[in-house]
């Protein structure tokens, strides 16, 4: 990495600061079966994998000074507009911007107002992107079965689905009981997360108990695009609960037979629409 701190001039309310800077970052995976792995004796595939990804940033922040200081300015002890911007470059995930504008404001020493706006990402792990293939089985409430087709947030939408896709009711698929074996494993095609956050908060640092600090946020964000493991009974479920069906992406993450049945599946990471979080802290 390369950075720089500067104060680039001197404002009537203090000093305007300016950092920047580059960074470049590498990470690698390497999965190299054994003997036991080749042999099928562990749940690890013989399959050797390896992957890498760089990424790129550049970035500039700054806290502007805008009352206070010698400013005298009633019921104002000091006013600040605080702001980020950084620029990622990831040779899979791709590019995106990431921002963050806020304001610190104490009307008087001991009591500090905050709040910001901020367009954050997460770039896919390593492990996520690279996971070598592994065999399991699972079990599956499978949303085709007579005992739950008429269960989930659109029943209506899963039994067309299902009766759409062949299965003829009442069905009763295997999968639910000794399971099925299938594989997981990393995903290349991962997107990045993005999200937009609010927060807001207040910090009282009281004069009469030195070092003892009291802040209480609210917090609202959103993620994009959240990346998450889904076993077979979530992908399933996002199958024929999907406006989309058939065409639906997770829909060709496992196979079914003439009867039915499953037979296959590939478990793993996927990009989900949205994720709501809203907290006090």
């Amino acid at each position: 990495p390369a950075n720089v701190i500067v104060d680039v001039v001197v404002l009537p309310a203090g000093a305007l600061a300016v950092a920047a800077g580059l960074a470049f970052r590498d990470e690698r995976s390497s999965y190299e079966p054994d003997e036991l792995a080749r042999s099928g004796q562990t749940r690890f595939g013989a399959v050797s994998r390896r992957g890498s990804y760089d990424t790129a940033e550049l970035y500039v922040e700054t806290v502007v000074p805008l009352l206070g200081g010698l400013l005298d300015t009633p019921g104002i002890h000091t006013l600040e507009f605080e702001g980020a911007y950084r620029l990622v470059d990831n040779s899979i995930a791709g590019t995106d911007p990431t921002w963050t504008a806020g304001l610190r404001y104490r009307p008087i020493e001991s009591v500090e107002l905050r709040g910001n706006v901020t367009k954050s990402i997460r770039a896919p792990s390593i492990l996520e992107l690279f996971r070598p293939e592994a065999t399991v089985s699972q079990r599956a409430a499978d949303p085709c079965d007579a005992r739950f087709i008429d269960r989930g947030n659109v029943p209506e939408r899963r039994a067309a689905n299902c009766a759409a896709a062949g299965i003829v009711q009442p069905f009763q698929s295997f999968v639910a009981g000794p399971g099925q074996l299938g594989t997981t494993s990393g995903n290349v095609d991962l997107l990045n997360e993005t999200a937009d956050a609010y927060t807001y908060g207040v910090v009282f640092r009281p004069s009469f108990a030195r070092g003892l600090i009291i802040s209480v946020d609210y917090l609202d964000y959103t993620i994009d695009d959240a990346i998450s493991f889904l076993s077979l009974e979530e992908i399933m479920i996002a199958c024929y609960e999907s406006a989309a069906f058939p065409n639906e992406p997770l829909c060709d993450r496992f196979a079914r037979d003439a009867a039915g049945q499953v037979t296959d599946f590939q478990a793993g990471y996927e990009n989900l629409d949205s994720i709501e979080v809203s907290n006090i802290q």
